[in-house]
């Protein structure tokens, strides 16, 4: 742990000069190019703490669109993170406090969009911020639960800003499920979004379905069973596993 600690000053000491020369610059360059020097720290980073990484996608990320990431917050690492994952123009929603740490705040606060919660002025504010980022084709990411979920639920309460955004600006919406056990929740979200961005559509496609989440469930279920009990008396050593999809 010390010693990650240790990189991880040493590298922010080595980005430090190039962030603070970047600062020359003004606007949406600036940005994007602090956070191009951050996925460089993020890579080397990880590469010498040896934390190995791999990306997953559920689908394709179109490298000339702009999306709203949310993600539920879990760790100090998470930062790190989206820095070493995210390969495209993009701000994140950070608390007012991080800014204030020394070094760190510097830099973390040219490659995100600050947000003081308890100020409602200032959250009215950081929201017409990330609206106009997405105008200028700036992909945002967002932590709704505001700050570390330390509790037993797998989610604490929303902060209403991302889903806000995304109805009001109509734009793509990309939750990350970056814990174990929460897909329940991730399709009741994506549910929940395509029936109030697309009601006439949702409308039609949960008719044409005609059944409950929980029947499609039941159905998957059975049908796994009868393929694993199948693959079992052909000699196959395999593990069955299956999803319904929803009406996205």
């Amino acid at each position: 742990m010390l010693f990650r600690s240790l990189v991880f000053l040493a590298l922010l000491l080595l980005a430090f000069p190039s962030v603070a020369a970047i600062s020359i610059f003004k606007g949406d360059r600036a940005g994007n190019l602090v956070f191009r020097v951050c996925n460089i720290w993020a890579d080397l980073w990880f590469l010498l703490v040896g934390i190995r990484s791999k990306s997953i996608y559920e689908t394709s990320i179109d490298a000339e669109q702009h999306y709203i990431y949310v993600a539920n917050h879990i760790s100090y690492l998470d930062a790190a993170v989206i820095a070493k994952v995210m390969r495209h123009p993009i701000r994140i929603l950070a608390r007012a406090e991080s800014a204030k740490i020394p070094l760190f705040g510097y830099v973390y606060k040219k490659a995100a969009v600050t947000v003081d919660r308890s100020s409602p002025a200032n959250r009215a504010q950081s929201v017409e911020t990330l609206k106009k980022m997405l105008a200028r084709r700036i992909s945002i990411f967002i932590f709704p639960e505001g700050t570390f979920n330390m509790g037993h639920g797998p989610l604490k309460d929303f902060y209403d800003g991302a889903f806000r955004i995304a109805l009001e600006t109509r734009d793509l919406y990309a939750p990350l499920a970056n814990r174990l056990g929460i897909w329940s929740l991730k399709w009741e979200l994506e549910d929940l979004a395509f029936r109030e961005l697309h009601p006439e559509d949702y409308r039609r496609i949960a008719t044409v379905l005609n059944e409950k989440r929980g029947d499609r469930e039941d159905y998957i279920t059975r049908v796994c069973a009868q393929l694993a009990d199948e693959m079992r008396r052909a000699g196959i050593e395999a593990e069955v596993q299956g999803r319904p999809k929803h009406q996205i």
